[in-house]
């Protein structure tokens, strides 16, 4: 893997273990019901395992050693289905990815592969769906702001040393 790519792998991997942190911070304070505890430490395994693309609702109940039908019903209080989060975290991963890196650095088809969809195309429409751009023209929409951004910045300095 290229530097930058790890670095991003290491992001995702500390803003979990982040959240778990802040997470054991509040319980010491405000005793947490069973129910909250089992819905964190299911969400909590999605984040980890948010690259498998045959993650289930199944899976993540026998993780939590809960029945995926009680999960379902956790879920259900906080009116969020598990599909739903599980797509919603993986486009906000995807999307972090595509607007700080370059093409050359990671295909679309990697950054796909790495938030756990079985197909770039797939990828690319739920994408569209949720950005109302494709993967292509978000990372070029991305990219065309950060140099527009940074040639301000440029253009602004360059001015001040010449005067």
């Amino acid at each position: 893997l290229r530097e930058h790519i790890e670095q991003l792998l290491l992001d995702s991997a500390l803003s979990v273990m982040a959240e778990a942190v802040k997470d054991s911070a509040g319980c010491t304070l405000v005793r947490q019901s069973l129910p909250d505890k089992r819905l964190q430490d299911a969400l909590r395994y999605i984040d980890l395992h948010l690259s498998d693309p045959n993650l289930t609702i199944t899976m993540v109940a026998d993780a939590c050693e809960i029945s995926p039908r009680y999960l379902s019903y956790l879920l259900k209080q906080n009116a969020t289905p598990f599909s739903e989060i599980l797509w919603q975290k993986r486009m906000d991963i995807a999307s972090r990815w595509l607007s700080s890196s370059k093409p050359g650095e990671i295909s679309i088809a990697q950054v796909a592969f790495r938030v756990g969809f079985k197909s770039p195309a797939h990828f690319s429409r739920m994408f569209k769906r949720v950005y109302l751009k494709g993967p292509r023209e978000y990372r070029a929409a991305c990219v065309a702001d950060a140099l527009d951004n940074s040639s301000l910045v440029f253009s602004g300095s360059n001015s001040n040393t010449l005067q």
